[in-house]
């Protein structure tokens, strides 16, 4: 594609550009030449304003601390370091990592196995034992105790925990328990064997030699049995119930439980509150529970687990806490509506522990329960309490007379730790009606209220709550001439109220009032309530609002001015700000720089490599006019 020069056969465009060069080539040649120098140029801008890298820091973590070495023949001790001897190694297998009983049994080893001087006895302990482990019940365990050099001493078998006993002295058996017996080779082997093993078989056993000072070997016996949980035991409050871990204290109280574990080794000890899934242990843990001013949700089911390695399942025992506390009544409804001859009942939900005692009381007299079943007309006894063996007490009206059943009932529950009450007014005040009318008016000057009654029927059906008439307050605002809201009437000034009064149509279930006189393009407020011989009843509310003039154009006092003008329109741009505007829950839309580097830079290289650009092309121009 591009000419080669004559004698040398490379591209003639890769020459220098001078005089003679240009005046050789053709057009396009020359074409290609600028454009080659163009890409260069641009090249050695974009390597000279590129970003160095950057190397990443140096980690600043510390270095990894090297296992200290152990020089040979030595073993690490907890934090000390000991020679590696035949003792030594037989301590470390004995201590199981225990560090004390290490020490413990390296000083036991040096002062029972020194001889000062020959002929002097001493223990050999390549097959003595330091700990044997038997489970109860199993056939027997043997204690080995063998002595070189015994010469002419004494070798006596005593345990020596939890009181001394002195068990055999040479080849005779001392102990009255025929469980014991001596093996024996009249060349200083004297091995104690016990059948039958028992509970109280475990303890210390020490072989001991009459020399000076008294040589000794001391081998422990441990019975393993499993961990059982043996009692609980209440330190202050607390009071057991008949059942065996069952107690009980009154609110506010401290707990204070012991959870008595038995079993060899000793067991652990932990507490959970009972609950679907288990629980983690309490923090309280270990052998008592401890629950601080104990309140009514703390009561329930807690276990007490007791653990020694040696038992396929922890041993648990359940333990019941149940906690006391004054009643707390609550009334359903505590206002309740009734015609005469309806059938009524009154409940009170109850809270306590123990079980409360109720009593019903209507204006502060108490009601006595019925004397015995109702029997023929229920009206020989109208007001009935029952006592219900759940958590509410009900009172029973069967028949409502107005004269004798309208007043303000009470329900008392009580026990031990006090008395609580709670409150109902049984009343024939008529209901709340219901609207049924649309809010947005149709007519300029008007508006028609329609409402029904709660119960569907028409006011003074038989079996219903009388209603003598309908009060209807009503109060409006609107702009005036000076463009100023201003309320033409008011709730608060009760002497501005417009009020309208209906009698009830008893043939129709549906009534109505037109309220008139009113100002086109108008909010109204509404206020409608029956009214009868035990009071005013319920309220209803409601906002209502008048048609618009045939021409808004025409309306002169309702003519917008410049500041209204002014906020309809911020109104409006804050509107359509609020459509454009991304949720305010989510974050903020930002440009990053996807390279994460500084965008200055970036923006004067682009800069400087489109002046370049425009220079160079400027100058093809020129150069091929």
């Amino acid at each position: 594609m591009f000419p080669l020069t004559p004698n040398t056969g490379i591209c003639r465009l890769c020459h220098p550009l001078s005089s003679s060069t240009l005046g050789s080539m053709t057009g396009r040649e020359k074409f290609y030449k600028t454009i080659m120098l163009s890409l260069a140029f641009l090249l050695i801008l974009d390597v000279a304003f590129s970003e160095p890298a950057v190397s990443p820091a140096p980690s600043q973590d510390p270095p990894a601390k090297k296992a200290p070495v152990l020089p040979r023949n030595m073993i690490l001790v907890g934090s000390t370091t000991v020679p590696e001897t035949r003792n030594s190694r037989k301590c470390m297998k004995f201590a199981l990592g225990d560090t004390v009983r290490f020490w413990r049994c390296m000083v036991r080893v040096r002062s029972t196995t020194t001889a000062v001087a020959p002929g002097e006895p001493y223990f050999d302990i390549d097959g003595g034992q330091l700990l044997i482990s038997k489970y109860e019940g199993d056939r027997n365990a043997k204690l080995t105790c063998v002595v070189r050099d015994l010469g002419n001493r004494n070798v006596v078998w005593m345990k020596m925990r939890p009181l001394p006993i002195m068990i055999s002295i040479n080849k005779i058996l001392n102990a009255p328990d025929s469980r014991y017996s001596l093996e024996t080779d009249n060349n200083g082997t004297f091995n104690l064997q016990i059948d039958d093993l028992r509970r109280a078989d475990e303890g210390i056993y020490e072989c001991q030699v009459n020399t000076d000072p008294q040589l000794a070997w001391s081998v422990t016996l441990q019975i393993v049995v499993q961990a059982t949980v043996s009692d609980i035991v209440p330190v202050k409050n607390g009071k057991r119930d008949g059942r065996m871990f069952s107690f009980t204290y009154n609110e506010t109280d401290s707990v204070e439980l012991i959870c008595v574990g038995d079993g060899s080794p000793s067991p652990s000890i932990e507490w959970r509150k009972w609950r679907e899934p288990p629980q983690p242990p309490l923090p309280a843990g270990n052998v008592t529970l401890q629950i601080e001013s104990i309140n009514r949700s703390q009561a329930g089911k807690y276990e007490c687990a007791a653990e020694n390695g040696y038992n396929e399942a922890p041993d648990i025992r359940p333990v019941f806490i149940k906690v006391n506390y004054k009643p707390e009544v609550v009334a359903l409804v505590t206002d309740v509506r009734a015609a005469a001859g309806e059938y009524r009942q009154l409940r009170c939900g109850v809270d306590a522990y123990p079980k409360a005692k109720y009593t019903w009381k209507k204006d502060g007299v108490t009601l006595d329960p019925p004397s015995g079943a109702i029997k023929n007309s229920p009206r020989k006894q109208t007001t009935i309490p029952l006592f219900c063996g759940g958590n509410y007490t009900s009172l029973v009206i069967v028949s409502v007379d107005p004269d004798r059943d309208y007043g303000t009932y009470s329900c008392h529950a009580t026990n031990f730790l006090g008395t609580s009450v709670g409150y109902i007014n049984l009343s024939g005040k008529p209901m709340a009606p219901v609207i049924t009318s649309s809010p947005v008016g149709n007519r300029r000057h008007a508006y028609k209220l329609t409402w029904t009654q709660q119960n569907g029927q028409p006011p003074n059906y038989p079996g219903t709550i009388p209603v003598n008439y309908y009060q209807i307050r009503y109060r409006g605002w609107w702009r005036d001439s000076t463009k100023d809201r201003r309320k033409v009437y008011s709730l608060e000034d009760e002497s501005n109220f417009l009020e309208e009064v209906m009698f009830p149509d008893s043939t129709k279930a549906q009534q109505y009032c037109v309220l008139n006189e009113l100002r086109y393009n108008a909010t109204y407020d509404i206020q409608l309530y029956a009214v009868n011989e035990y009071g005013d009843g319920d309220a209803v509310n409601l906002t209502i609002y008048t048609a618009l003039a045939k021409s808004d154009s025409n309306i002169t006092e309702e003519t917008t001015t410049p500041n209204d003008v002014a906020i309809q329109g911020s109104i409006s741009s804050s509107s359509k700000g609020t459509k454009e505007r991304e949720d305010p829950d989510q974050p903020a839309k930002s440009w990053q720089n996807t390279d994460g580097g500084n965008t200055a830079p970036s923006t004067r290289a682009t800069l400087v490599t489109t002046l370049t650009s425009l220079i160079i092309l400027l100058r093809c121009i020129d150069f091929y006019k």
